[in-house]
């Protein structure tokens, strides 16, 4: 079977979406910076913060039963037990001095990238990069699913972006194979 069609759009409409996606487009970008300076300040941070644990380990290793059980595995007494606690305490103490402040830094800057940005806004174009997708589904919105199977790729090959909002009329043909159904005939594939 051949076929031979023309699917239109209202160009009002599709000037609205070219300007919803020139918006969508900038703060999708604006976000993807901000984001990736959030995560390396965040990572800076918690790299600071795993150096100086490391460096406390180094200098003053954190206490371990066996160090107060006098050879005797991990069975201590009540007064070593005592002993080993308040060490294991001041160890722990020393570290909470030493990265509290990093700690606090990360902790703010989290508090305020969720503040700032929570939850992302609603978007109609999910991935400005993957626009014709997007463009082919608004294309095809109302159509019957045998018409979608055969326009599904109407902008595979479409380079530049502002090309999408400016097509009021696609003519599509092409050739098909069909089968005999109990619905009728179908396409195949």
């Amino acid at each position: 079977m051949s076929y031979s069609f023309t699917v239109k759009v209202d160009p009002d409409k599709l000037e609205e979406l070219g300007n919803l996606y020139t918006q969508e487009s900038a703060a999708y970008e604006k976000f993807n910076t901000e984001y990736t300076a959030f995560n390396q300040k965040s990572d800076e941070l918690k790299r600071r913060i795993e150096d100086l644990r490391r460096q406390l380990n180094d200098s003053t290793p954190r206490p371990s039963m066996q160090d107060f059980s006098g050879g005797r595995g991990l069975s201590l007494s009540y007064e070593q037990e005592a002993s080993y606690e308040a060490a294991r305490q001041g160890w722990e103490a020393e570290l909470e001095t030493l990265i509290g402040q990093p700690k606090a830094e990360l902790a703010q800057l989290q508090a305020n990238w969720f503040d700032t940005h929570g939850r992302p806004a609603q978007r109609t174009f999910r991935d400005p990069h993957d626009i014709g997708k997007e463009m082919g589904a608004f294309y095809i919105k109302g159509c019957p699913y045998q018409v979608v199977r055969l326009i599904g790729g109407i902008f595979k090959g479409v380079a530049n972006q502002a090309d999408f909002f400016k097509r009021t009329e696609i003519d599509l043909q092409g050739e098909m194979t069909l089968h005999k159904t109990e619905q009728g005939w179908q396409p195949l594939g």
